[in-house]
């Protein structure tokens, strides 16, 4: 969709998200990094399209949804050998 990320900087988050390149990781239960987050990225129409565009190509790039598929099925074809 090609939008910049808030977030928390978490698990998840963390694997997708480029901090300060295709949004912005902030710590948990943090509503004023929240905030200061998101009145950066309303006050910067050219940062907002950056990182929009960046996090289009990350995801691309990174999180082919057939990869992930084949990885997931690979992973558990092996742990169906282990067992027996």
């Amino acid at each position: 969709m090609k939008l910049p990320v808030v977030s928390t900087d978490v698990i998840g988050p963390r694997e997708s998200v480029e901090n300060g390149t295709t949004g912005f990781l902030v710590p948990s239960k943090s509503a004023e990094a929240v905030c200061e987050a998101l009145l950066k990225l309303v006050s910067d129409k050219s940062l907002r399209e950056q990182m929009g565009t960046k996090g289009r190509e990350r995801i691309i790039e990174k999180f082919d949804r057939k990869a992930i598929i084949a990885a997931v099925v690979r992973h558990r074809l092996s742990l169906l050998k282990e067992r027996r």
